[in-house]
This record gives structure tokens, sequence and C-alpha cells, in this order.
């Protein structure tokens, strides 16, 4: 990969620069994206909450034999 950069070390303007052009979210994406993240992690929490009390019980059944 070919480094374009004259001066290799970073400067504010060379910054500022790249910042402006980022693709920044808008608040409703950030919102969207945000409560997406937080349904699906509740999501996966039961699904491993249910698998763990199944094994658990799965486990205390065996062991009662």
């Amino acid at each position: 990969m070919e480094n374009n950069l004259k001066d290799p070390k970073f400067s504010p303007k060379a910054v500022l620069a790249e910042l402006k052009k980022v693709q920044w979210p808008s608040l409703k994406q950030l919102f969207s994206t945000s409560g997406l993240v937080v349904i699906f992690t509740l999501l996966f929490g039961l699904y491993f909450f249910v698998c763990e009390m199944a094994a658990s019980g799965l486990i205390s059944w065996i062991v009662s034999l």
C-alpha cells in the first residue's frame, strides 16, 4: 500500500480534512441502530438463559438417576 501523504506526520489540518470526509449518522439513524443493539442483546441474553436452564435441568435429571 502506498502512502499518498508527502509528510508522514499527522497535522491538525490533515486530521480535520479527513474528519470532513466521514459520513456521520443522523440522530435518527443513531437511535435506530442503538435500539437494535439493545433489542438483540436482550434476545441473545434470553436465549442463553433458556439454554442454561435447559442444560441445568438436564444435568440435574441425569445426576438423579
